[in-house]
């Protein structure tokens, strides 16, 4: 039985000139693929690539510290940070 992750329900149009159209045409039937299925393996790849680079950050091993620091002992609410939490209360968002 199929999963939900592997059913191919959905549609993506796309216009382009016919030009490009040939271009990935040619490409897909030199890797013995159908338009579609090279569109895929190129674009999701490289779909989860610029994901993973904006959606994740390394520290350098100073930072890390710092971080760690600040999570052990973190530095008491500022004014402008208990006014805006007592904003957000009266508001019913906390």
């Amino acid at each position: 039985m199929a999963t939900t992750d592997s059913l191919r329900d959905q549609r993506v149009d796309l216009r382009m000139p016919a030009a490009d159209k040939a271009l990935l045409e040619k490409a897909a039937s030199h890797r013995h693929m159908n338009i579609t299925s090279f569109v895929l393996a190129v674009a999701l790849p490289e779909a989860r690539k610029i994901l993973s680079e904006v959606e994740s950050m390394t520290l350098s091993g100073k930072d890390s510290e710092r971080v760690m620091a600040y999570l052990d002992q973190p530095p008491a609410p500022t004014p402008t940070l208990l006014a805006a939490a007592a904003r957000l209360a009266r508001r019913g968002a906390l």
